[in-house]
């Protein structure tokens, strides 16, 4: 009898563990990528993930103390030889407005849909190893997120920074 019980709770353990994995596995998170924190500004790049693929880049901006104004959001593109290159992200991000108002203590989120995102690096004829997310202010202050990389295989990456110890 208490072989008979044994077996129905493992069983019962095993369809139970299949359900919460099929359950999880259709879900969408967010992975953080990078998070840089300013004194005006955190500024920080989540992944969304849908069944294992990047679906987008999500760009979270949140004021500290002061109302801030955003005015442009740009990728600033960089070769093995240091030179840069700026790309506009407004049209790939959908904003539509001109200068962006973010009260302090509250979110504001960027959507860029990762293949438009793929499709502009492809198509740019700068050979580029890294690029940074960028956000400006109508007086001309500029915050920086940390390098990253696109790999074909794994997708966005942040990358190393080769010092060691």
């Amino acid at each position: 009898m208490e072989a008979i019980i044994s077996y129905i709770v493992i069983f019962g353990l095993g369809i139970t563990l299949t359900a919460v994995y099929l359950f999880r596995k259709d879900k969408k998170y967010l992975l953080p990528m990078s998070e840089q924190t300013f004194p005006q500004l955190i500024m920080t790049i989540l992944v969304m993930k849908e069944k294992n693929k990047t679906e987008e880049i999500v760009l979270r901006l949140t004021p500290l103390k002061k109302p801030l104004q955003i005015s442009e959001l740009l990728l600033e593109l960089t070769d093995e030889h240091h030179e840069r290159k700026i790309v506009d992200l407004k049209p790939i991000a959908e904003m539509t407005a001109g200068v962006i108002n973010l009260l302090p203590s509250e979110k504001a989120e960027f959507s860029i849909p990762f293949q438009p995102f793929k499709e502009l690096l492809s198509e740019l004829s700068f050979p580029y190893e890294r690029f940074r997310m960028t956000a400006g202010t109508p007086e001309g202050k500029k915050f920086k997120s940390h390098e990253l990389g696109l790999n074909p295989r794994w997708g966005l990456l942040k990358l190393d920074s080769g010092k060691y110890n």
